[in-house]
């Protein structure tokens, strides 16, 4: 589901508002609670630019990393062994 936030909303009042209908969904159906209490399952907002995007660090540092196609493949080697140092460090 996609919605707007009202101004001045905040993503952790729709969590618990969420979160409450979630509840209240699981008191009115009785036979699927063991079912939800088990699986985990929930309600959550995020932001949408988080969702389509994600966490895109990682991949643009290795895409900006890679070498010029004129430089030697020794610096290729190089510079392709540290950004997958760096990768392994962050990850």
């Amino acid at each position: 589901m996609i919605a707007r936030l009202r101004p001045g909303a905040t993503i952790e009042q729709v969590n618990g508002q969420m979160k409450a209908i979630v509840d209240r969904n699981a008191e009115r159906l009785p036979a699927l609670k063991p079912f939800w209490t088990s699986s985990g399952f929930r309600g959550f907002a995020v932001p949408l630019r988080e969702q389509l995007a994600g966490d895109t660090r990682a991949p643009l540092f290795v895409l900006f990393s890679l070498p010029s196609r004129s430089g030697s493949s020794e610096e290729s080697s190089v510079s392709h062994r540290d950004s997958a140092a760096w990768i392994r460090r962050t990850t």
